[in-house]
């Protein structure tokens, strides 16, 4: 960089460039201009108007204006955007300085992130923000990016926007506690059949008159499962014969993790193995004292009294 021009950086970080001087575009080997050293100070002159004036990375003026809260009132060129897409709005939202009019919430960087995507991590989006179903490159939208980082407003109801692996608001909202006490829409589900019930069930968040047990996924893992796995379930439960695709039933995930109520008696239900339920409890150690049922067999011959001697010694 030439003499000339570090001298003319030098003026414009201190705001002493000459009244008419014309040449923002000289830059340094970054492609940092004059014009850009003047945004960052607040330097630039009021009619100033080559925004889009733009270093090796694509970061323009404007764009440096924004960062440091300089750009001027009557600023409009919004859709400015450096090379990963990141728009002068973007640096905007995060300094609380985009005007109250501002209505280009669907400006987006090369992921798709746009504006509004911003506004909403940083809870900044006007009261009357509607465009909830704003969607990112994979498919996450505005609603979901205001549920994991703040609140969403007291009326919202689009619940079942879903990201691309079928992943929706409802099951953001369920694992931070923010579905609304009259929530019902418990068998939204991701392309795996997971529902917003099954999550709820796995942090213990459903509500205490919730009755729909047999919601499934893909593989027919119920919420019923879940519960039972965490230890969950209401002292009321009777459905335990419930199963998955490989016959794996609701009893079975509650003695793997020790979860039976006291007085159990069907352990004979059987997974698709012939592996019973008392099989698992045995191989886990949490057999009554009081059980024996020890010859039940699976479809290879081995008996509970087997399992439970494996779990005795560790073999």
């Amino acid at each position: 960089m030439g003499k000339a021009i570090k001298d003319y950086f030098g003026m414009a970080k201190t705001g002493t460039l000459p009244i008419d001087f014309d040449k923002w575009e000289l830059h340094d080997e970054d492609g940092t201009t004059i014009a850009h050293m003047s945004a960052y100070s607040g330097q630039l002159p009021a009619d100033f108007d080559q925004w889009s004036l733009a270093d090796n990375t694509g970061w323009t003026v404007a764009h440096a204006a924004a960062s440091r809260k300089h750009l001027p009132k009557n600023f409009s060129q919004w859709e400015l955007a450096d090379k990963d897409g990141c728009t002068v709005a973007h640096i905007a939202v995060l300094h609380k300085r985009l005007p109250a009019d501002f209505d280009q919430w669907s400006l987006a960087d090369n992921a798709g992130v746009t504006v509004a995507h911003a506004a909403a991590k940083h809870n900044r989006l006007p009261a009357n923000f509607s465009q909830w179903e704003i969607a990112s490159n994979n498919g996450r939208t505005v609603a979901h990016t205001m549920v994991l980082y703040k609140c969403l407003p007291v009326n919202f109801d689009q619940w079942s926007l879903a990201d691309e692996d079928g992943r929706t608001v409802a099951h953001d909202a369920i694992l931070h506690k923010r579905l609304p006490s009259d929530f019902d829409q418990w068998s939204l589900a991701d392309n795996t059949g997971w529902t917003v019930a099954h999550d709820a069930a796995s942090y213990s968040h459903l509500p205490i008159d919730f009755d729909q047990w047999k919601l499934a996924d893909n593989e027919g893992w119920t919420v019923a499962h879940s519960m039972a796995l965490k230890g969950y379930l209401p002292f009321y439960f009777d459905q335990w014969g419930l199963a998955d695709i490989d016959g794996y039933t609701v009893a079975h995930a509650a003695a793997r993790a020790g979860h039976l109520p006291f007085g159990f008696n069907q352990w004979d239900l059987a997974d698709d193995t012939g592996y019973t339920v008392a099989h698992i409890a045995a191989s886990r150690g949490h057999l009554p004292d009081n059980f024996n049922q020890w010859d039940l067999t699976d479809k290879d011959g081995e008996t509970v009294a087997l399992a439970h001697k494996r779990f005795n010694t560790g073999t």
